[in-house]
């Protein structure tokens, strides 16, 4: 009998932990981006199931139970995913002496809406990335599906540089202590962010 109480509550306390997770994608980031030009930064959200409203912006993941059943994980701030990505780099960029801005953009926005308002914006360089996919998946181990692709743009619309990469990775067992694996999915969003701004192409592509 004490076996299955113990047990029953281990289900418990999975399950208390996989529900009302929120990811911080608001977290620094250390891009070590350094340039005179002024820039434009817009995340455009084309992950299909946020696109057709099946989820909503700031969906980042699933956390389950003990007995698999998924819960959604969400932005900490409670904004767009892309928002809070875009204001982190933005963020990092400021913190390097950077004249960088948020441009907003709704899911799904074409491709060239999205250039038109970042050209609008009227910075000598822009930076558009787009998400087709964006998912980490935890219960005893953490999985991360991912989709994305960077572009730097000249004031004219010219692509200057590209970066793009696509993954399914089991990024480890979770932590008790960190719903929804965030001690696992933060630090690689992190370093998926700092290694695509630290690329030769882009670095140099953002210089005036």
């Amino acid at each position: 009998m004490l076996k299955l109480l113990l047990v029953g509550f281990a289900v418990l306390l999975v399950q208390g932990c996989a529900v009302g997770v929120k990811h911080d994608y608001q977290t620094p980031l250390d891009l070590r981006v350094s340039t005179s030009a002024p820039v434009a930064v817009a995340t455009l959200d084309n992950r299909p199931y946020i696109v057709n409203g099946q989820k909503t912006p700031n969906f980042v993941g699933l956390s389950r139970g003990g007995f698999g059943n998924p819960f959604d994980v969400t932005t900490q701030s409670g904004q767009p995913l892309a928002s809070d990505i875009s204001s982190a780099i933005v963020a990092s960029m400021k913190g390097k002496g950077v004249d960088a801005k948020v441009v907003e953009l709704k899911p799904g926005t074409a491709e060239s809406d999205a250039l038109s308002q970042l050209r609008a914006a009227g910075t000598q360089k822009s930076v558009l990335l787009t998400l087709r996919e964006w998912k980490s998946d935890t219960m005893v181990n953490v999985g991360f599906g991912y989709d994305m692709d960077l572009r730097v743009y000249d004031r004219n619309g010219k692509v200057l540089a590209q970066k793009s990469e696509r993954g399914n990775e089991n990024l480890g067992p979770g932590e008790a202590f960190s719903p929804g694996g965030a001690a696992r999915v933060m630090p690689r969003y992190k370093s998926m962010m700092e290694f695509y701004f630290q690329d030769r192409d882009v670095a140099r592509a953002l210089q005036p």
